[in-house]
């Protein structure tokens, strides 16, 4: 029998349940037995007569009022490797101490804390918490514990796992996992598909490239300038077709914008209508399509349902995936806004600055909201690399960073979600870091 015990301190058992749920049964696909216990004020998983117990330190204080403060945000995690049964596993701690002690042969003891530290990661309680924010009002990722720490490339969470299911493993050598295999998504939001809509926009973009001495761009953009002028099929952001060509052997989910709101950040503009033909045929190769709501839906509930209502009736069918724009997002307020407007699946957990994972993991994973204490019923598919982190520290950056995390994604078996707005492939140079993204991310690839 798999099925293993666990029990947990009163304190916070929905949180807690939701973790262990996430660790265990979500990732390994074993089920568990989750007992509310008042005598016990750490976490015990019992096969039999052996026992697991892991050290609870965040979730040991029993007002919620005092559990999401700035005070319970750690100065400092504690990064060791712990070996277990001639394996190796390096453990960063964000709560307790990366440690582990064999008690006698039925019991062993973990001393760092993977329920309050994934919990941490997972529902991203860190940002709301937080009076840091940008210019977007988004939260700032130096204000990040992952960043200002130096983990954020790397899934702790997913170490977490492999880890327990070692420890799980001593209890009960029966246990059998799900397999995992590695894949990769390929995403675009697609904000505008028309750049010359009026020539100030072509005069602003020549003058930009001349006065960086980017006179090839400037050739190129006076051709196609030219050529739109008459035909604006002829535009090259109006290129569904080749974008749909290059995911043909990808998972690929488009995200669609319906309008816009914003006069500076959000005057992206088209017809869905006037673009049917190629989204028909994204559609029949098996690319989802998804919405990319306006600026401020992030925190406007009314406009997010309308903008996936006008979305949903040209599709004819439901709309699953969402992704903000501008990554705009409000934790936990997004996720509840999204799972009330009939999403499945939101994709905005980057930070913008760089690739990486901003929810320590590279799988998908059910959303908690922290403040009303349940699960919602919406899912986050993390996105790990954006081609937009790079545009100014140049695309090779963005390939070294591109083969470090597509190397952790594959060794847990995760999904590498990338992203490349239609927008930035253009010039020939733009495709060719495009196109080799693509390659290094694709299963049966190897990255040297």
């Amino acid at each position: 029998m798999n099925t293993l015990k666990v029990y947990v301190p009163t304190n916070h058992f929905n949180a807690v349940a939701y973790t262990f749920g996430c660790l265990i049964t979500e990732f390994w696909g074993v089920e568990i037995e989750m007992i509310n216990s008042e005598s016990h004020a750490d976490f015990v998983i019992q096969h039999e007569e052996k026992t697991l117990t892991i050290s609870n330190v965040f979730f040991r204080s029993e007002s919620k009022a005092d559990l999401f403060t700035k005070a319970n945000i750690p100065d400092s995690v504690d990064d060791e490797t712990i070996e277990f049964d001639g394996k190796e596993f390096p453990i960063l701690s964000i709560y307790g101490k990366s440690s582990l002690s064999v008690v006698d042969q039925n019991q062993i003891r973990l001393d760092s804390d993977i329920i309050g530290s994934t919990f941490f990661m997972l529902s991203r309680w860190e940002e709301a918490v937080s009076t840091y924010r940008d210019n977007h009002d988004r939260f700032d990722y130096q204000a990040s514990l992952s960043v200002k720490m130096g983990f954020y490339q790397r899934p702790v969470v997913n170490e977490y796992v492999e880890l327990l299911w070692e420890l799980c493993r001593f209890l009960n050598p029966e246990l059998k996992r799900v397999s995992r295999t590695y894949t990769c998504t390929l995403t675009s939001d697609i904000d505008e598909l028309r750049k010359w809509k009026v020539p100030k926009r072509f005069f602003e973009s020549l003058y930009l490239n001349i006065s960086e001495g980017r006179w090839r761009r400037a050739s190129i953009d006076l051709k196609n300038y030219l050529k739109a002028r008459n035909n604006p099929d002829q535009d090259y952001y109006n290129n569904l077709d080749y974008l749909i060509r290059k995911s043909a052997d990808l998972n690929a989910v488009f995200y669609l914008k319906t309008g816009h709101s914003h006069p500076k950040h959000d005057k992206n503009q088209y017809k869905l209508a006037d673009h049917s033909a190629e989204l028909q045929r994204a559609e029949r190769q098996g690319v989802e399509l998804g919405i990319h709501p306006n600026y401020n839906t992030y925190i406007d509930p009314d406009q997010l349902k309308s903008d996936v209502g006008i979305l949903a009736s040209y599709l004819g069918h439901s709309v699953r995936s969402v992704r903000q724009h501008y990554l705009r997002f409000s934790v936990p307020e997004t996720w509840r806004i999204q799972a009330e407007a009939g999403l499945k699946c939101d994709s905005t957990m980057i930070y913008p600055h760089r690739g990486g994972f901003r929810t320590g993991i590279c799988n998908s994973f059910p959303v908690f909201d922290f403040k009303a204490d349940r699960e919602l019923g919406l899912i986050e598919t993390p996105l790990h690399l954006m081609e937009t982190s790079y545009l100014n520290d140049g695309f090779d950056l963005l390939i070294d960073d591109a083969k470090k995390l597509i190397g952790e994604v594959k060794k847990y078996q995760g999904n590498f979600v990338f992203l490349w707005h239609n927008g930035n492939l253009v010039y020939p140079e733009d495709r060719l870091y495009f196109e080799t993204l693509i390659d290094l991310a694709k299963p049966d690839s190897t990255i040297t």
